[in-house]
């Protein structure tokens, strides 16, 4: 992860967004970022050089027993491609290109129920790790995985996972609606997010999912303590069926599709395809340069309120928002990372400048 404040350049460009995310990809981070800026970065979080690309999830955060809130900082924002997933290459198909500007959401921020029917919704997970859980054996330990943040005890760890669409439309860069884009569909199993073919007027892209792991004893120390409700996201949601992520496209033209027809057997090891092994990111301390919202967040000392004001709430039931009279008095402005904000050799500190 590069930094954590209030920006969106997909929902919110060129403005403050109404609750904190959490970037990682390209160092190239603003509230206009496009593929234009996006590529100019200096360095990426990404394991490939050339994938200058934005990703960006909604801030976790911990809420103590007296009503304030500290940012979990996890281990990392993980992303994965798989360009063939669901594309039958015994049958001659493969994925499209998109074109450089493209992006897309994943998950919903006003979704309120569970639909197992639905696959959207499987998309969204969130798994635990560790002694104290009762789940199914996995690796010598005990793991459970729900579509929400579970009421129950998560162990040493818990990770929160999103599949994103993998069909386009095949027109449309992006739509405020994310109707670019859609997932595809297995018969036989309407649940099924990752295979399957895309419906009628969408055509299969590479497949994207992204995880970020978090331990919080380890980030918040001893006083850390769980009880039923302590994790809340940015937006105020503390079960979680309102999560999202973010990606805007940082790719060199057409090569996930190349590494498709030319490196079909590389099984996660980017250094079997001659395409991606000149690109192998070795490099561990990339800094952001760009804007970030003068706030705190929550990162060295709790805050009373989320950045954005924005109220805790449990989307199983009504919705609630900022209040009414609320008025932003935060700024965007040019990131200097000794006034802090930003991360670097993955320690990240809160902003403290004016």
């Amino acid at each position: 992860e590069l930094l954590r404040t209030r920006l969106d350049p997909i929902v919110t460009p060129r403005g403050i967004a109404g609750h904190v995310h959490s970037f990682a990809g390209t160092n190239a981070i603003d509230a206009s970022m496009t593929y234009g800026s996006a590529i100019k970065g200096d360095c990426t979080t990404s394991g490939l050089t050339v994938d200058q690309s934005g990703y960006w999830v909604p801030q976790l955060y911990y809420k103590w027993r007296n009503g304030t809130y500290s940012v979990i900082q996890g281990h990392g924002l993980i992303t994965y491609w798989f360009p063939d997933r669901g594309v039958d290459r015994e049958a001659g198909e493969a994925p499209v290109v998109v074109p450089d500007d493209f992006r897309m959401v994943a998950g919903d921020m006003n979704r309120d129920h569970f639909d197992f029917q639905n696959r959207s919704h499987n998309a969204v997970s969130f798994e635990c790790w560790g002694p104290g859980i009762t789940g199914r054996k996995c690796c010598d330990e005990w793991v459970w995985e729900r579509a929400y943040i579970s009421r129950d005890p998560p162990g040493q760890s818990l990770t929160r996972k999103i599949f994103f669409p993998s069909c386009w439309n095949g027109v449309d860069s992006y739509k405020a609606d994310n109707s670019h884009v859609t997932y595809p569909i297995q018969a036989g199993n309407p649940s099924n997010y990752e295979n399957g073919k895309c419906p009628p007027g969408f055509k299969k892209m590479p497949s994207l999912f992204v995880e970020t792991l978090y331990t919080p004893k380890a980030s918040l120390g001893p006083e850390y303590e769980w009880y039923p409700g302590c994790f809340v996201f940015s937006n105020g949601d503390n079960l979680g069926l309102s999560y999202h992520a973010d990606w805007l496209n940082g790719f060199p033209k057409g090569l996930l599709v190349d590494v498709f027809n030319q490196c079909p057997k590389t099984f996660g090891d980017l250094s079997t395809c001659p395409l991606l092994a000149p690109f192998i990111n070795k490099n561990k301390n990339c800094v952001v340069k760009g804007q970030i919202v003068n706030e705190p967040i929550g990162l060295d000392v709790p805050i009373a309120k989320l950045p954005g004001n924005n109220p805790e709430f449990n989307p199983s039931k009504a919705r609630k928002m900022a209040a009414a009279d609320y008025k932003e008095t935060s700024k965007l402005i040019t990131l200097d990372v000794t006034q802090g904000g930003g991360c670097v050799d993955r320690k990240c500190t809160d902003y403290k400048g004016p």
